[in-house]
């Protein structure tokens, strides 16, 4: 879903809208979801929290968050191919971090 998040614009009436050519259950799905983000109580502290961060706490946090999902990768990959070395998982995930998109 956050994929399509940047697609979505809010109209002055707050009401939802998405480019030409994207389907109104496509839509609907996109209003529940957001919904459900903004009745989540997590959610409400994670943007209370966000909220209180300086722009350099916001950027640490997510250098931080960034590192933790790198090692991840590097785990998941050393697992699917144990023959691998090191060299070629860093490769490998330096290689998913540059194509990825969110």
């Amino acid at each position: 879903m956050a994929i399509f998040r940047p697609l979505l614009r809010f109209s002055r009436d707050e009401t939802l809208t998405a480019p030409h050519g994207f389907s109104t259950v496509f839509l609907r799905i996109c209003q529940v979801h957001l919904s459900y983000m903004q009745m989540r109580p997590d959610e409400k502290l994670r943007q209370e929290i966000y909220s209180q961060m300086t722009p350099s706490q916001k950027w640490d946090e997510a250098f931080r968050l960034r590192e933790i999902a790198w090692i991840i990768k590097a785990a998941s990959i050393r697992t699917q191919h144990p023959e691998w070395s090191e060299k070629d998982i860093q490769a490998e995930v330096r290689k998913i971090f540059l194509y990825a998109f969110t």
